[in-house]
């Protein structure tokens, strides 16, 4: 489906922004940065929402990077760093879809919504502890 209703997508991003600050680049304006170190590193955000994520996920990916790579640490970090549904849902939505999207766009968005992942530095939470617990 092909939103052509630009006055939907006007007050989509006006809603958007009411809830906090957007990133300025557009999906297709993203520039591949040189990815350094490993796939933990390029979901590590210095203070939060960056493009300097979306950046080098979008590197990563362009030099051949795995994908299924990148998905499992960042299922990984919602497991121990996700504190409310919508860190789950949302990286079910932006993880699951990845090989049913486009080749055209699928890094690109993939690289986009890393920046909305839980951030590699936040603090882990106690689902994992209590998981483990629950095993032993």
């Amino acid at each position: 489906m092909v939103l052509q209703n630009t006055a939907f997508i006007g007050h989509f991003r006006e809603s958007a922004e009411s809830r906090g600050k957007l990133p300025p680049n557009k999906i297709d304006e993203i520039t591949p940065a040189s990815p350094h170190g490993e796939v933990t590193e390029l979901l590590r955000r210095d203070g939060g929402k960056t493009n300097a994520s979306a950046a080098a996920v979008l590197g990563y990916l362009n030099d051949g990077g795995d994908p299924n790579v990148l998905m499992h640490r960042a299922r990984e970090l919602v497991f121990h760093k996700g504190n409310d549904a919508h860190d789950y849902k949302y990286s079910a939505a932006l993880l699951e879809d990845y090989y049913a999207r486009s080749p055209q766009w699928r890094d690109r968005i993939m690289a986009a919504g890393s920046a909305l992942l839980p951030d590699e530095n936040a603090k882990d939470t106690d689902l994992a502890a209590r998981v483990h617990d629950a095993f032993a």
